[in-house]
C-alpha cells in the first residue's frame, strides 16, 4: 500500500507559478487523474463505507451511533469511545476526532492502519498521565473529505484564479467545511451531551485529527472558540492538495491571523514528520509558530513539535498519540506544557554552531526598498543537508503577491538551481569569512544581481543586501534584515 502512494506522491508536478493552483499527473488523462486520487483516498484508509463492524478494543468499550442523521451534512457513522471507568455518576470530558473508520481498528481502513486511540488512552489513564476521557469518532464522508475538511473562510483569501481552480480540482466543486463543523457544533454534540456523561463546556471539549483532519480542527477551534478550548493537529496538511505550494498555506495563515482564538483560554498542540508528505511541512509550520508568538501563545498553551522518521500515516501517528493526549487532556505535571521530543540532526549535517543555519523573520520597519514599497512579510529557512544548504522563504509582497522560493546549494562558487523566483533561475554561493557570504543571482547564465548575507556577531540577526535587475530589467536595490527566530 504505501509503496503506491509513495510512487503516486513522486509523480505529481510542482505547479510553475504558485499564484495558481493545479493537481498535476504525469501522463495521463483528466479521468485518469480521478481514477488516481480516489485510489490514493482509498489506499489512505479515507474512504466512507457502510454496513463496516463495530471497532473491536481491547479496553473501554465502543458504542456505534449508525448513520446519524443531519440537516448540513451526508449520514455517517460515530464511533464513542467510553474508559473502563465510564459511569453515569461521574462527568466526562470529550475529544472529538476526524476519520473516525482509522482510529480504534485497523480492520475498517483500508491501509489496516489505526491510530490505536483506546489502548493509549487507557494506558496513559492507567498510568495516570491522563484525565479520564470519552472519545468520539467521527466518520469522514469520503468523496468529501476534502471539502468538509478545508478551512472554507481561508478561499476568501485565495485569488479568483487559485480558488476557482482548487476548489473545483480538490473540493469536489463546493467547500462544505462550515456545513459539516455546524453538524457537529449544532447536532453532533447535543447528542453526545445528551446520550452521555460529559462535561459540556468549552474547557472541556478538545476537537483533533490529521493532516486534512488537522486543518479542520485549526478550522474549528477558530471559527467556535466559545465551544472548543482545545486542538490537536498532526501533520498538519499545510498544502491543501498534493502540490508543494505557497498561495494555499499563506491564504490560510491570513484567516488565522485574524481568527485564531484567545491564548488566555485555548490550547493547540500542532506537530508532523520528515518523510512522505510530512516531509513539505517544516516551513509553513515554522511560519505558522511564529504567527502564534506574535498572537500570544507561549509554552504553556502552544506546543509545536518534530518526529524525525515519521511519516504520514496512521502508524506514525498511533506511534506519538499520547504526546498530544498528554498535552490537550493530560493530568497535572503528566508532562511539562510545551516539551517535544528533540529534533534528531540529520546525517551529514552542518554544526547547529553555523551562524546561517535557522529560521528567520523579516523585520520590514528595519529593512529598505528602492524602489519601494518593499515585501510585506518573509520567512527564510536555512537548513543543511547532504546536498547542501537548503534554503525555503515563503513571503507576501507590495501587492499581496505571494511567492515561494527554494534551492540547495554549496559556497564552491557553482550553478545551482532556484525554484519560484520570477527574477532569477540559479545562483552560486561564496563564504567570505564566517560570518559573511557572497552570492551571484543568474537569470539565462548571466549575472543579474548580487546578495551578501552577513549575520550579527551575537548570531540574532541576518542582513542581505541585494542589488540586481527584475526579470523586466528594472533595477533594485533591498537591504533586508532578519531576526533570529
Amino acid at each position: 500500500m504505501s509503496s503506491f502512494r509513495d510512487s503516486l506522491l513522486q509523480s505529481l508536478t510542482v505547479p510553475s507559478r504558485v499564484h495558481t493552483y493545479s493537481l498535476r499527473f504525469l501522463g495521463v488523462t483528466a479521468m485518469q487523474r480521478r481514477v488516481l486520487l480516489l485510489l490514493f483516498l482509498l489506499l489512505s484508509g479515507f474512504a466512507a463505507a457502510q454496513g463496516e463492524p463495530e471497532p473491536v478494543v481491547s479496553s473501554g468499550r465502543i458504542v456505534r451511533l449508525s448513520d446519524v442523521p443531519s440537516k448540513f451534512v451526508n449520514r455517517r457513522n460515530v464511533d464513542v469511545w467510553l474508559p473502563d471507568s465510564y459511569t453515569p455518576d461521574k462527568r466526562y470530558p470529550v475529544i472529538y476526532m476526524h476519520d473516525g473508520q482509522a482510529l480504534f481498528d485497523g480492520r475498517l481502513s483500508v491501509s489496516h492502519q489505526a491510530w490505536g486511540v483506546a489502548d493509549t488512552a487507557a494506558k496513559l489513564i492507567r498510568n495516570g498521565r491522563l484525565n479520564d476521557a470519552i472519545v468520539v469518532g467521527i466518520w469522514n464522508d469520503g468523496k468529501y473529505r476534502h471539502s468538509e475538511y478545508f478551512p472554507q473562510k481561508a478561499l476568501a483569501y485565495l485569488p479568483d484564479a487559485a480558488r476557482t481552480a482548487f476548489v473545483d480540482g480538490m473540493l469536489a466543486a463546493a467547500p462544505r467545511a462550515d456545513a459539516y463543523l455546524r453538524f457537529i457544533v449544532e447536532e453532533l454534540k447535543p447528542l453526545i451531551d445528551g446520550r452521555f456523561a460529559t462535561l459540556p463546556d468549552r474547557d472541556h471539549t478538545i476537537i483533533m485529527g490529521s493532516s486534512m483532519g488537522a486543518m479542520i480542527s485549526l478550522y474549528a477551534i477558530s471559527e467556535y472558540p466559545q465551544v472548543f478550548g482545545a486542538a490537536g493537529c498532526l501533520s498538519t496538511h499545510w498544502l491543501g492538495g498534493f502540490d508543494d505550494n505557497a498561495v494555499i498555506p499563506l491564504a490560510t495563515f491570513d484567516y488565522l491571523r485574524d481568527h485564531i482564538p484567545d491564548p488566555a483560554t485555548h490550547r493547540i498542540y500542532m506537530d508532523h514528520g520528515t518523510l512522505g508528505l510530512d516531509a513539505h511541512y517544516a516551513v509553513h509550520q515554522q511560519f505558522f509558530d511564529l504567527l502564534m508568538r506574535d498572537r500570544g501563545y507561549t509554552d504553556v498553551n502552544y506546543a509545536s513539535g518534530i518526529f524525525p522518521g515519521a511519516g504520514h500515516d496512521e502508524s506514525s501517528w498511533a506511534a506519538r498519540l499520547d504526546t498530544p493526549l498528554i498535552f490537550l487532556a493530560g493530568k497535572p505535571g503528566a508532562m511539562r506544557p510545551g516539551v517535544m521530543p528533540p529534533v534528531a540532526m540529520r546525517p551529514g549535517a552542518m554544526p547547529a554552531s553555523d551562524p546561517f543555519l535557522g529560521t528567520w523573520k523579516l523585520n520590514v520597519e528595519k529593512s529598505t526598498f528602492a524602489p519601494g514599497p518593499g515585501w510585506k512579510s518573509q520567512i527564510r529557512v536555512y537548513k543543511n543537508t547532504s546536498a547542501g544548504i537548503a534554503v525555503t522563504w515563503v513571503g507576501v509582497g507590495a501587492k499581496d503577491e505571494q511567492m515561494r522560493v527554494s534551492y540547495v546549494y554549496n559556497y564552491d562558487g557553482k550553478d545551482y538551481p532556484l525554484a519560484g523566483s520570477g527574477n532569477y533561475d540559479a545562483l552560486t554561493g561564496e563564504r567570505i569569512d564566517a560570518l559573511t557570504v557572497k552570492s551571484v543571482e543568474k537569470r539565462g547564465g548571466m549575472a543579474a544581481g548580487i546578495a551578501v548575507l552577513v549575520v550579527s556577531a551575537d548570531g540574532k540577526v541576518l542582513t542581505i543586501t541585494d542589488d540586481g535587475t527584475n526579470a523586466k530589467g528594472e533595477a533594485f536595490s533591498q537591504v533586508l534584515v532578519f531576526d533570529r527566530h
